[in-house]
C-alpha cells in the first residue's frame, strides 16, 4: 500500500520505471487467483463473526486486522499462517506488537534517537520481534525457492505454465 502511495507522488521517469515494476502484481490471472483467497479468508471471517452476532456491541478490528493478514500473507507471500484460526501464533503475536512497538515509538518523539530508544529498553523488544519476522520471511523464501528449483529440475520450462507458483527473481 505504502508502494502505490509513493507511485502516486511520483512523475516522469520515476513514475514510469516504478509502474512497470509493480503491473505484472496486478495482471488480470494473478488477481482472478486472489479472488479465490478474498472468498475463503472472508468466509472465515463472516463464521468468526457469526459467533459474536448476537446483538451485542463487540470490536471487530481484531477480526478484520486478523482476515487482513490471512490474506496479504496467502496472495503476497504464497503462504497461509492461519491467523484468523491461531491468533496466539509466535507470527501472528509479533506482527501484533511490532506494530504496537512502531506505533508508540513514532507517537513519542522522544523515542526517535536511537540512543534513547535504546536505554528505555524498547529497542530490545523490537529486536525480539523483528527476529521472529525476520526468520519466517527467511523460511517462507527458502521454501518457495526449493518449490522453485523442483519445478525446474522437473523440466517445466517457464514458471507462467505452473499456475500456483509465482517467484520473483533468482
Amino acid at each position: 500500500m505504502i508502494r502505490l502511495t509513493i507511485l502516486s507522488l511520483l512523475t516522469g521517469k520515476k513514475w514510469h520505471q516504478r509502474r512497470k515494476m509493480l503491473t505484472p502484481a496486478f495482471h488480470f490471472k494473478i488477481l482472478e487467483d486472489f479472488v479465490e483467497v478474498f472468498n475463503h479468508q472472508s468466509e472465515t471471517l463472516v463464521s468468526k463473526l457469526l459467533d459474536k452476532a448476537n446483538g451485542n456491541v463487540f470490536n471487530i478490528f481484531p477480526y478484520i486486522t486478523l482476515c487482513t493478514l490471512d490474506i496479504i500473507c496467502e496472495t503476497a507471500m504464497g503462504c497461509n499462517v492461519h491467523a484468523q484460526e491461531n491468533s496466539d501464533s509466535e507470527y501472528v503475536k509479533a506482527i501484533s506488537r511490532m506494530v504496537k512497538l512502531l506505533q508508540h515509538r513514532m507517537t513519542r518523539p522522544w523515542q526517535q534517537p536511537g540512543f534513547l530508544f535504546k536505554l528505555l529498553g524498547i529497542e530490545r523488544e523490537h529486536k525480539k520481534y523483528l527476529k521472529i519476522l525476520h526468520q519466517f520471511t527467511r523460511e517462507t523464501i527458502a521454501e518457495r525457492r526449493k518449490i522453485y528449483q523442483e519445478i525446474k529440475q522437473n523440466g517445466i520450462s517457464h514458471v507462467e505454465e505452473q499456475d500456483d507458483f509465482v517467484f520473483i527473481g533468482e
